[in-house]
């Protein structure tokens, strides 16, 4: 199975042919598809779809794969401080 980005979302795509989504909610991308690594550093990055990871259930993305490298490491830590990050900037809006 394979995904690509479109409109803030994954969506699964098997043999070329997009799948039917029982529960779409599972394919909205975390941080409105920017870096995830880069939302641990209170900025936004536009991302490389093919670097990703489903993490809590929820596609996130990476600008490069060396960003995905160091975000990696440490997961847990990373996704608590760009939930932060992420909660702060879309206050302010």
């Amino acid at each position: 199975m394979a995904y690509f980005k479109a409109a803030n979302a994954f969506t699964p795509v098997m043999n070329g042919k997009q799948r039917s989504v029982s529960n779409p909610v599972e394919y909205v991308l975390q941080y409105d598809g920017y870096c995830a690594w880069a939302m641990t550093k209170k900025r936004k990055a536009l991302t490389d779809p093919e670097v990703w990871k489903i993490v809590g259930g929820k596609p996130s993305l990476n600008y490069s794969m060396a960003a995905y490298e160091k975000w990696s490491k440490v997961i847990p830590g990373t996704i608590k401080k760009a939930d932060k990050y992420w909660l702060q900037m879309n206050s302010a809006n």
